[in-house]
């Protein structure tokens, strides 16, 4: 938290510890798909912030035991280690009764007069996300309730924080319908654009199609692969930069190149390749993975010197039919 930052005279700076009753671990078990014992939440039940309650398996335990660890609506649950470490979960009115969290997972209880989705609001925040990060040491990736009882956040009254979120559960509704407007045209976009490529290539821009000939790709351009012999780089010849681009399909996506995540291979290993090395003008047609995607290597390319891999092919334009 910036604490130079400004926040109204009604406000406080509190820490999470302030606004709960309790913070503890789950209970640890044996989870189990024959029906016996307690609904038993473990990480990887909750998925894009919904749980599943119908597939979540069960546990066998006590009646005692099922009075400490028993999910409440309004409870919060984290991950407290794993891939998903610091996600948190608001737990919601179908939770079914005498359900219980496991081991690897943190329960908070927030105290009466505290709005309990201003508090998980502030989980999903960029400055919740940084106390996690700093809460990490050396090797140590996971998060225990010590970390989590200390994390900061400014408080507002009861009221305000009621506000609040009502604000930002609307202009979160707003932002999914516009997400949901823009999905819809990329959609209407691409058949727009096939449509457009059918006309071009029936001749409908020409004027007719009296001069068109109907011919095998092989006729018009050379279709080359990737240099699969013995030379062929391996992963300790990867380099993070160099003489030449090793494209992947990672590399190649349905409307032409990405640059994210790229691999180099040294000059002296390109040169002990053969055929896989693009020209401009070159036509990149995946034909492994996610077959079928194209990128076109044109003068904008940043990279002068790109070679495939053997999940691709290179279709290179024969000059009689180009110009």
């Amino acid at each position: 938290m910036d604490n130079h930052s400004a926040i109204p005279d009604n406000w406080e700076e509190c820490i999470i510890n302030d606004v709960s009753i309790k913070i503890h671990y789950g209970y640890t078990a044996k989870a189990n798909e024959n029906g016996r014992g307690s609904k038993y939440l473990r990480i990887t039940d909750i998925q894009e912030n919904k749980v599943n309650w119908d597939t979540v398996p069960f546990c066998e335990i006590d009646d005692e035991e099922i009075e400490k660890f028993e999910l409440k609506e309004n409870n919060i649950v984290f991950a407290r280690t794993g891939g998903t470490v610091g996600k948190s979960f608001l737990i919601k009115n179908d939770v079914p009764s005498k359900a219980v969290f496991a081991s690897y997972l943190i329960r908070i209880k927030l105290s009466n007069y505290i709005d309990k989705k201003y508090i998980y609001l502030f989980f999903q925040s960029l400055n919740y996300w940084s106390q996690i990060e700093l809460g990490k040491t050396g090797l140590k990736t996971n998060v225990n309730a010590q970390i989590l009882s200390k994390l900061k956040l400014n408080l507002a009254p009861l009221p305000e924080q009621r506000a609040i979120v009502a604000k930002i559960e609307q202009l979160f509704c707003d932002l999914d319908n516009g997400m949901a407007n823009l999905k819809k045209a990329q959609e209407q976009l691409k058949i727009y654009r096939q449509a457009v490529l059918k006309k071009a290539f029936e001749g409908e821009f020409t004027g007719g199609t009296k001069r068109w000939a109907c011919k095998k790709m092989e006729a018009v351009v050379e279709l080359i692969d990737g240099d699969r012999g013995p030379n062929y780089p391996k992963r300790n010849d990867y380099l993070y930069g160099g003489y030449c681009l090793f494209l992947s399909t990672k590399n190649v996506r349905p409307d032409g190149f990405e640059f994210n995540e790229t691999v180099y291979i040294s000059e002296e290993k390109h040169n002990q390749l053969r055929k896989g090395t693009l020209n401009r003008g070159d036509i990149i047609l995946t034909t492994r993975g996610t077959i079928g995607n194209v990128a076109y290597y044109g003068e904008s390319v940043p990279f002068d010197v790109i070679r495939i891999n053997s999940g691709m092919l290179i279709l290179s334009r024969n000059s009689v039919h180009f110009t």
